[in-house]
Order: structure tokens, then sequence, then C-alpha cells
């Protein structure tokens, strides 16, 4: 009966008309500064509005309850002060939207004003009673959006589940809700919280200390980095990791099991070699606790039902959402070719260009660049804005051209100098990247910058500013798109890619337009679609939501695999890459743990299918070829069986000719360590990815990796390698040792070379045992986690250890003048210090009191 109620009413041209014109004059008047058209005074229009809002708000379609949000959140932003009364509709219409969180925005609190008739005061007060829920005892309770509600029941019955909501639909804010709930219980449940990048890892394992701390659990320990095996993991500690660390952690930790797991981003294990590695992490995990609880979060994906199969979860549940509980206009800026002075503003509405008025820029443009920070700079003074770039050159030169643009603006208002805050932003950047590096001087214009091969601290600490109104713009790349919460409230785009070679998609693009407004934020967000005809492509028509397709899902298809286990001699790419080589390891292992048919049925592949016979076969080949036992394999996931059986052979020979003493790695501090290191590499390069023999980027690899595990400080680094270049390219820029210095740390120090020395230090240890070198073997320096931790004195790995970052890490160990300490000595070095007084930057000791509660 509602449906079709509302459904007359959506239908009704009249109603079409006015809700065009109620639109049209809230984006005039709030996303590009014009005032709105007088039918927006009509008191009877906007009531009538209203009117058909309350019943739309009942409907079951989303077009129909968008709608309902989109006319209530307009009328209050336009007419909040002028007609009476549309303070209870704004409730009315809210509270049976489900949208607490908006009421709040709205009204500063969830409770039903007293002025609402009694039978509707007595439904709005059931409504917010049943989306209300306790995280402890002593804490007020938080209303929930019914999506998130559901999620929370669901939960809390102990089910596994997939949820797929918009990007703004406050996942983040549930789930460690939720963790604060299962916390205040007597038997704290061991979670893990599965993120797909490192920049995630800060920022989750962040907020949650924060929580922790807020809640009176000054003595929880957030894990976000590997442990050894002599280190003992406490009970009840977090764990928050990307699935290689974590698969690491499980590794080496043959003991550990855990309750309850969120994975964030979830249609990760669709995402290439890491999504194999992360779907052998959850199955490992399931298997140590069947009962373990998983919750996976997803944006706009439209098979979320996909991971009870994945996983063969029985208890398992998804929920797919598509409620607006942060409305976007699309707004469409499109530059004229009779007039390069003009610009067409229009409103994206059900598909078409709705005009909105004209804009005439200060000078020609004439180039894309040059247009996207224009009109950013134009269109971004009413809030927060968010500029997309494509890479991060593209990043630092919008941000750059911002800056300008701000800094003579300030100039022409007579401005004062930059805040104390963007002083001390600008001072931490100097120092904990290069004195060059242009983010410094475009912070103190109010302007940031973020991409992915930035440091951590670095990252968190703009993010931080931009939370905290210290700055207008931030320029970014698609880290926007793995979860990074940065609410803003405006987002312009102009010729948007995934990559060099990759225009965005349609998923990607709803994805990146949910930041623009935040639950609780904002009612709506702007996103600024610049020359949109101009694109290479049309996110506007392709699909919302993207299929799901498990990557082990894609290979067991593919024939090729079958042809690629067969071959052992078949050899990476000229990068090293192998798209094939995670799956054969997992496989082999499931093969020979028996495991086989068991991932085949999840996989869904028919008990009599010809791709059994033949994998079994292949894979039975393989296994007469290699005799390494299954603890090695399992260590090594991303590394083909042949090629670590290759390694291992190689190592035994050396070993048998020579001894153990040249294949040892040596301590960074030590002499000798460069060419140790160097040779190491080498024999990856050689035996892993097969190079040739006089390949040479060992030595380039060494370079970059001996200093950073040393905890040599970014600028350093970045010196040397400006210095080496420019003798050979004397045009070669600072700005480009930055960039290059950065970029080659965290993709191939951090990743690349974590996995080949990984593989090397257990497959040495293997070979050393075999041969009878039982007391060497138990002595190989841990340069994998040198690599990853970018330290190696225990201090500095201790303070790491605490959930501290590199930068942070280093100035402590600076300051404590000892290279001994363990993490709980570490803990207690901090705890027993004020800070402040021993010239530890402010932003420093933000990260140190966020992490440890201290003070």
């Amino acid at each position: 009966m509602l449906n079709e109620l509302a459904d007359r009413v959506w239908r009704n041209p009249k109603f079409q008309s006015e809700l065009s014109v109620l639109v049209a004059n809230r984006v005039r008047r709030s996303a590009i500064g014009t005032p709105p058209l007088s039918e927006a005074t009509d008191e009877g229009m906007v009531v009538r509005l209203l009117q058909s809002a309350t019943i739309l708000a009942q409907s079951a379609k989303r077009v129909h309850r968008e709608g309902a949000y989109r006319i209530a959140t307009a009328a209050f932003t336009l007419h909040g002060g002028e007609f009476g009364g549309l303070h209870d509709l704004l409730y009315v219409v809210l509270s049976r939207l489900g949208n607490f969180p908006a009421m709040k925005l709205s009204h500063g609190v969830v409770e039903p004003p007293g002025t609402l008739p009694f039978p509707v005061m007595l439904e709005a007060v059931h409504r917010l009673d049943g989306n209300t829920v306790c995280i402890r005892d002593g804490l007020p309770g938080i209303a929930l959006t019914d999506f998130q509600r559901e999620v929370w029941d669901a939960l809390d019955h102990g089910v596994s589940l997939g949820a797929s909501a918009p990007t703004s639909a406050g996942k983040s804010y549930l789930l460690q809700a939720f963790i604060r709930r299962i916390w205040a219980a007597p038997r704290r449940p061991r979670v893990a919280y599965v993120v797909p990048t490192r920049a995630l890892i800060n920022q989750v394992s962040a907020e949650l200390a924060e929580s922790f701390h807020g809640d009176g659990f000054d003595d929880v320990t957030i894990i976000t980095v590997p442990l050894s095996a002599g280190q003992e993991i406490p009970i009840d500690a977090p764990f928050v990791m990307t699935q290689e660390r974590l698969q690491l952690i499980l590794t080496v930790h043959p003991e550990i099991a855990f309750d309850f797991v969120i994975v964030d981003e979830a249609q990760s294990v669709g995402d290439g070699s890491r999504g194999v590695i992360l779907t052998a992490v959850l199955e490992e995990m399931l298997r140590r606790n069947p009962r373990m609880q998983l919750f996976f979060a997803c944006p706009n994906v439209s098979n979320p039902d996909v991971f009870g199969r994945l996983f063969a979860l029985k208890n398992y549940r998804h929920h797919h959402s598509r409620d607006v509980t942060v409305a976007q206009n699309l707004i469409h800026l499109d530059r004229s070719d009779s007039n390069p002075l003009r610009v067409d503003v229009s409103l994206n509405r059900m598909g078409r260009k709705l005009p909105l008025g004209r804009l005439r820029l200060m000078e020609e443009v004439t180039t894309i660049r040059q247009a996207t920070v224009r009109l950013s700079h134009m269109l971004g003074q009413g809030g927060q804005s968010l500029v997309y770039a494509s890479g991060p050159s593209e990043c630092q030169n919008l941000a750059a051209g911002l800056a300008r643009l701000e800094r003579a603006k300030a100039e022409l208002e007579g401005a004062p100098e930059a805040s104390e805050q963007r002083v001390q932003l600008s001072t931490f950047v100097k120092e904990g990247v290069h004195p060059q590096f242009a983010l410094g001087d475009a912070v103190l214009a109010g302007v940031g910058f973020h991409y992915g091969a930035m440091p951590p601290p670095v990252r968190r600490a703009v993010e931080d500013a931009f939370r905290d109104g210290d700055l207008k713009f931030l320029v970014s790349t698609s880290t926007l798109l793995h979860g990074l919460n940065l609410p803003a409230r405006s987002l312009f785009l102009n010729r948007p890619r995934r990559s060099s070679t990759t225009p965005l998609g349609a998923v990607d693009f709803w994805n990146l337009a949910g930041r623009a407004g935040r639950l609780g934020k904002e009612f709506e967000g702007d996103v600024y679609l610049i020359d949109y005809d101009q694109w290479e492509n049309r996110p506007l028509e392709g699909e919302r939501e993207a299929k799901i397709r498990p990557t082990l899902d894609e290979h067991i298809r593919d024939r090729e695999l079958v042809a690629y286990i067969s071959d052992p001699e078949r050899k990476p790419d000229i990068k090293g890459n192998d798209p094939f080589e995670n799956t054969f390891t997992k496989l082999f292992s499931d093969h020979r743990a028996g495991r086989l048919g068991v991932a085949l049925d999840r996989l869904g592949v028919p008990p009599g299918a010809e791709v059994r016979t033949r994998l079994a076969e292949a894979l039975a080949g393989a296994e007469a070829l290699v005799t390494l036992d299954e603890g090695v394999i399992r260590a090594n996931p991303t590394v083909s069986v042949y090629r670590q059986q290759r390694l291992y052979e190689h190592l035994v020979k050396i070993i048998d000719r020579e001894g153990p003493e040249r294949l040892m790695p040596i301590h960074p501090f030590n002499r000798g360590a460069y060419y140790r290191l160097a040779d190491i590499f080498k024999i990856c390069h050689d035996q892993i990815f097969q190079w040739r023999s006089k390949d040479r980027r060992h030595l380039r690899a060494a370079v970059f990796s001996l200093p950073w595990m040393r905890g040599d400080p970014l600028s350093r680094i970045i010196d040397a390698n400006f210095k080496f270049e420019v003798k050979r390219t004397p045009l070669y820029t600072m700005d480009q040792a930055i960039l290059v210095t950065l970029k080659t740390i965290e993709t191939e120090v951090r990743f690349t070379y974590v996995r080949l020395a990984g593989c090397y230090a257990t497959l040495l240890r293997r070979a050393l045992l075999d041969r009878g070198y039982l007391q060497v073997a138990e002595h190989i320096v841990p340069i994998p986690l040198f690599l990853e931790m970018g330290a190696c004195s225990d201090t500095m790995i201790s303070f790491i250890g605490l959930g501290l970052s590199r930068i942070s890490s280093r100035e402590l160990t600076r300051v404590a003048r000892r290279f001994d300490l363990g993490p709980s000595e570490a803990k207690a070095w901090i705890r027993g210090r004020d800070l402040s007084e021993l010239g530890i930057s402010p932003i420093i000791r933000r990260e140190v009191n966020r992490v440890l509660g201290n003070g």
C-alpha cells in the first residue's frame, strides 16, 4: 500500500518539477555560491514536498527513500529558520528513514522534539529505541542507521556476515563500536582487523586505540607488525594488519587462533596475487578455529553472498544496502568552446543536466591541470575540498597550483601568517621526509597532498590536519579508494584515472564519490565533474556495483594454469611478476595436505569436472620434483614451489662446497653488510626471478635497503639518490629524487625485497638444518623484519611494535640513547617521561598519545 502510494507521488509531474527546483536551489546556494531562484521562497511548495517526503520515506524503493532524504535536507538547509514546523517535519522524515546520525547533525540530539503530535511522537520514539545500542554499562547508547542496526544485530548473534553498502554508510564506525562492545565482555575475544594497505593499518589502529583509551582500557596493546617466534603475544591483543603481515604471524606462531575477524575492503579477494594470499590466510584461520566469526565489509558490490561459499561458512548471512545516508550532488562544470572564460554549471539529475548558471574565469585556462586548479580553487572556498589526482606527480603539481592561488588570495586579503598548526606540520614534513619536499611549503598555504608511497606518519599528519580544518584543500590519489576515511564537503574530478593506463571505472567512481560528505558530518556532498563530456570513460553510465570474482575462481577456470604448473622452467616477467605463482603454491599446499578436493568444492568446481583430474595430475607431477617440507612452502606463499626448490638446491651446493659463512646475512650495523646484502639479493634475482647473470639491479636494491634498515632518516637516503643520479642525468631534480626514493622504499624495499629476503631466510635455515649446522641455523639475522620495519635496533623495533611510526620511533630512540629496550621497557620509558620537555615534535607527541594514551 505504502509503496503504491509512494509510486503515485513519485510519478506526479508537478512533484518532480518542484523537487528539481528545490534541489537545484540548494545546490546553487551552497555549491556554486549563486542565489536561489524565487520559486524556492514559496512556503506552500516546500510544505507539499515535505509532506510527500514523509510518504516516500516509508517506501521500500531506494529511489523513493533518496528523494525523501534530499527533500528534507534541502528544505532544512535553505529554509530552516523561515517556515514553522520545518524542524519537526525533517525529524519525521529522517526517523522514518532510520538516519539518526543525520538527525543529530540537524537537531543536535536524536530524541524527538516535544512539539510532534502524540502518535507521531510514539512512532519516532519506537524507531529511536529500535536503533539505539549500548556499548557498555555506564556509557550512553549510540543511535545507528537501519543498515548499521541490522549488521549489529547479526554480529551480536555470532553469525558471520558479508555486507555491501555505499562508502558513506558508516561501516568503519560501526565495526569499531562493536569491537568496543565485545572488549567490555568478561572474556575478551582475540580479534583481527585485516586491511588492504599499510596506510589503513595506521588509521584503524590509531582510531581503535583512541576508542579503547576513551573507554578506560589503557592497557590494550594493538599489534600491527609481525612478531618473531620468541616474542610472546598478549592473549587479548587485537591485531590490525594486511594479509601479508597476518600470514607471517600465522607462520611464526602456529598456535595462535582468532575468534573474530574483520576483513575491510573484502572485495580484495579478487585482487590478483594479493587476493590469493587473503583467501589462504582466512582459510588457515578457519582451520585453527572453525567457529571463528567473520565480517566482510565491501563498498558497492552486487554479490556479498560469495564469501559464504568461498569459505564454506555454515552460519553466514549477507546484507546488501543501497540506502543513501549522505547524498552526493553531481555537478557538471563544462568549459565553453566558444568562450574560453565561460563555465557552464549544471546538476546531473536522473541522468540529465539541469542548468544552474554560468561562471566566469578571471583568465583563460588551456590545460587540464590549469582547469582543475582554477575551478577547484574557485568553488572550493565554502568548505574543505578533496581534489583527485591520477598519480603522485600530478598530485604534487595540482597541490602546488592550489597553494600558489591560496597564497595570492591571502596576500590580497591581508591575511595573517600561517597558523601555528600549519607551521608545526610543515616542520614535521621537512624533518620527516626532506627539507625540499614540496608538501612542506604547500601546507603553509593550507593545501596538502596525499599518496600511497608517502611515509605513514606524514600521511597521518596530513589527514589529521585536514580533519581538524587546518587544511582547506587535499589533493589525493587512489588511496581514497581503499577505505581511507577523509570526509570533505566537495570532491573535484577531471578525467580521473585508476592508473597511468586505466581510466576510472564506474564502481571506483561511485566509491570515490562517496568521499564527498560523510555520515554525521554533512547532509550532502558535492562532486564536481570538470569537462565530463571530454572524459575517456563515462562512469555515470556504468554499473554502480561490481561483482566480486575471487582470483582463485578466475585462475581455476583458466586452462593456462595447468600448463603453468606443468612447466618447472616457467620464468616471471622482467619485473619479477608472475600472475599464477601464488595460486600454484596454495594449490600445491592443498594437494599435499589432502585438501585439494575441498578447495575445489568451495570454488564451485563440479565433482566430475575435467579440471579436477588435470589439476591433480599436474600437482602430483610437481610434488615429484619438490622435496621441501610443507612448513617451508607454507612460509613462502608468494614464491613458486619450483623456485623455492631451485633456491634451496643452490644454497645446499654452496654450503657443501664452501660452508655456510658466505650465505649468512650480516647485521646492518656491522662491517660488510652492504656487500653481503647485495650478494643475497643477487642470489634471489638469479634463482627466483631467474634474471640474466649480468643484471645489476641487486646493487641498487642494496643501496636503498641498507640505510633504510639502519634507521637512517629519509632525507639522507634521498640526498644519496640525488647525488648519484644527478651525475648521470644533470637535469635530474630533487623532486624526482624524493618521488623515486619514496616509491622505491614502499613498493620495492618493503614489498618485493621483504618477500625475497623472507624466502631466502626460510630456505637458508632449512638448508643449514639439513646439512647439520643446527646452531648456525638459529642465528640468522632477521633481514626481512628489518626491511619491513625500516629499523634494526631493539629499541626502535620495540617502539614500532607498540604501534608507533618509523619517524616517531627513530626520534624517540635518539632521545632515549639506548638501543636495547624491549617492548615492555620501551613502553615504560615513554610512560615515565613528559615528552613535551624533551623537545619532541607536537605531531609525534600526538601520535604517542593516540597510540598509548600517554596523557
